[in-house]
Order: C-alpha cells, then structure tokens, then sequence
C-alpha cells in the first residue's frame, strides 16, 4: 500500500508484483477489499488507519523531530 499527500488531497493504492497467471485473481482479491473497506470499515479499522497516517508523515520527518511529536502525542509507531 503507498500514500501520497499533497496539499489537502491524497493518494493511494497498492502496488503488487504477481506471475502472469495470478494477476487477474489480486486484482480481484483487492478489488473486493477495497469495496469493503468503501462500503463497511469499522470504526476501529478508520481509527487505526488515522493513526498509521499520522505515525508515517511524522516518520517523513527529520528524525529528531518526529520522534519528538510521537512521543508528546503518544503515538503508537506501526510498521505495515
């Protein structure tokens, strides 16, 4: 999965390298995911992904100050 931010826009997806044969079936196995994910994500799996955000742009920081905001807000550091 890669996110993008640029301004108040953003953007994502997933990048994925398969055989020929297996393409087909990713794409529909993220296709279905992320029509889930469009139409029923908890509120649990929208939070979690808030906080990967917020960890990661922080991490795109200078070091030092990054992990400066992490720690005075608490944020758990996740690694996908």
């Amino acid at each position: 999965i890669f996110i993008g931010v640029v301004s108040d826009t953003g953007l994502w997806g997933v990048h994925f390298v398969s055989s020929e044969d297996k393409v087909n079936p990713m794409i529909e196995k993220i296709a279905t995911e992320w029509s889930r994910v469009a139409n029923s994500a908890s509120d649990e799996e929208v939070e979690r992904a808030k906080r990967s955000l917020k960890t990661n742009l922080m991490l795109q920081m200078d070091g030092q100050f990054a992990r400066l905001l992490i720690s005075l807000f608490q944020i758990p550091v996740l690694r996908v």
